[in-house]
């Protein structure tokens, strides 16, 4: 495969994951819309207290076998090992499915004695609600590192999109038929989890049915010329690269579980629960949409990296890794000034139902955390370019150090009175931005890569502030109408508008034709050498 045509698979890989995720956290947005408000903020609070935990138990279920199948089906790829490639894709389902069996009990036998400890009961059953999907999530970890692998995005990004679908439906049918006893209703949210894990797997196995299909047509009679049939390599090396994967994903869970608890017992101001329920509903959700778009952006990077690192093509990957940080760029920066400039207008927009104090401290803490976004989206990309090189124990360190700094922040800033809740927005802000800082030190320092800082910082950073003053403008001199929510609507169309202009003129993707060739040839199967 040629250079253009596999700088253009990755970037093409990038789009499709960030178009599947921007659909996804959409539907999720509209799902969490309704639901918040028919909840309110303590039962979104009860909802939420449930993912910390979910999210560390999934984690030491070893979800990150999901980037090492990714990792070394890409390299497989690379070298024409297709048989093997699928080897290892078999290894990581009987892992997963043994991990995934072992934690599910986990949440099933121990979900009241984990509720006990973290200091709210009610969460005992929704653990037990929740507990299958644990299992369901690590087969379909093996099926998107597979698919991945092979820089084929379309799989992940359409399950993720029919999960959503399943979550939102069955979610808010089932906690509307439980209503108004809130803790039934959220159980019935919790459900729909696993409900919409299972379609997930579902839509996974389907397509890897046609999938193998079409590669054994392709493939007569070549199975005894590739590797021989030894499953204990492979899984060694799958745990090998996988295990500080795991241990670096169990940074941010682990964390977050102590977030939770530390809430429920540090905060004196208000009611522990619903406070936690603003800010890991309205406010969380509107901060993860852009972060969504951005885990395209670092999924798709991760095995066109470790293709380019393989062949040992350092210019490749060069211009991979900065295609990725323009990209990360391009997304976060506009949604970062967007939130801080609209954040009481948008939250009102969405979450209209919530009490009138409810609303003011949701658009203070989206204000105060929007640059995190941009943090965050950087750390996960960065993450991506170590882990694709082989530099696998360093992001962990980085996000290690970054969140015993947000731990410490949130002992001494949360229990003071007038700070409370707004420690997780400084906290949150301060640990991405060191995280961030790390990572992009030692990608230029330490692996020598030139950052074209021009084009991959300067240029979205002046299209992003045009925008900015857009905004401004509507805030300054049609102040009721932004107030409004046509006037919200029109702010952000206005301003999406103008941002879209500015890439263009600034030609931060090349001037239009090129990138109109670009499109073509990789729709009709044309090498691009560009």
């Amino acid at each position: 495969m040629k250079k253009g045509t596999r700088r253009n698979s990755f970037l093409l890989g990038a789009v499709v994951l960030s178009a599947g995720g921007f659909i996804a956290k959409i539907l999720g947005a509209v799902y969490r819309i309704p639901l918040t408000n028919m909840l309110g903020s303590y039962g979104m609070g009860l909802y939420q207290l449930v993912f910390p935990m979910y999210s560390l138990v999934l984690t030491l279920s070893g979800v990150g076998f999901s980037m090492a199948v990714s990792k070394m089906v890409a390299a497989r790829m690379e070298q024409e090992k297709t048989i093997e490639a699928k080897r290892v894709f078999t290894s990581a389902l009987i892992i997963l499915f043994i991990l995934g069996v072992l934690n599910s009990l986990i949440l099933l036998l121990g979900g009241d004695l984990i509720a006990k400890i973290q200091g709210n009961a009610n969460l005992g059953v929704l653990y037990r609600l929740i507990s299958p999907s644990v299992l369901l999530v690590c087969l379909v970890s093996a099926f998107k590192g597979y698919f991945q692998g092979k820089m084929n995005m379309a799989p992940t990004a359409l399950s993720q999109i029919c999960e959503q679908v399943i979550k939102l439906a069955a979610g808010l049918y089932l906690a509307y038929l439980f209503m108004p006893d809130i803790e039934k209703a959220v159980g019935g949210a919790v459900f729909a989890v696993t409900l919409s894990e299972g379609v997930a797997l579902a839509v996974f196995a389907v397509i890897y049915f046609f999938d193998a299909r079409k590669e054994k047509k392709a493939l007569p009679l070549k199975k005894t010329a590739e590797q021989p049939a030894d499953y204990k390599p492979l899984m060694k090396e799958l745990t090998s690269i996988a295990l500080p994967l795991t241990l670096g994903g169990l940074i941010m869970p682990v964390s977050q579980l102590i977030d939770s608890a530390l809430v429920l017992n540090l905060v004196k101001a208000g009611d522990a629960t619903t406070l936690y329920g603003i800010w890991s509903g309205p406010v969380h959700s509107l901060l993860g949409l852009p972060v969504v778009l951005v885990g395209g952006v670092a999924a798709a990077v991760l095995p066109a990296i470790s293709r380019a690192h393989v062949s040992g093509n350092k210019p490749l990957m060069d211009a991979n890794i900065n295609s990725a940080l323009k990209l990360t760029n391009v997304i976060a920066l506009p949604c970062v000034l967007g939130f801080a400039c609209l954040s009481r207008q948008i939250v009102r927009l969405l979450y209209s139902a919530l009490p009138e104090a409810d609303l003011s401290l949701a658009g203070s803490l989206l204000a105060l955390s929007s640059v995190s976004i941009l943090f965050l989206a950087l750390s996960g990309t960065c993450t991506s370019i170590m882990q694709g090189t082989g530099k696998i124990y360093y992001p962990l360190m980085f996000l290690g150090i970054s969140c015993i700094v947000k731990i410490a922040l949130n002992l001494i800033l949360m229990p003071l009175e007038q700070i409370n809740i707004y420690a997780f927005a400084i906290s949150t802000t301060i640990c991405y931005l060191l995280s961030a800082a790390l990572g992009l030190r030692f990608i230029t320092r330490r692996q020598n890569v030139k950052i074209d800082v021009m084009q991959t910082f300067f240029k979205p950073l002046a299209c992003t502030l045009a925008m900015t003053v857009t905004l401004l403008l509507f805030s300054v001199f049609a102040s009721d109408f932004v107030n409004t929510t046509l006037g919200t609507v029109t702010a952000i169309l206005a301003g999406g508008t103008v941002y879209a202009a500015m890439i263009v003129l600034l030609k931060v993707f090349g001037s239009v034709n090129k990138v109109y060739g670009r499109i073509k040839a990789r729709l009709t199967g044309r090498t691009n050498e560009n």
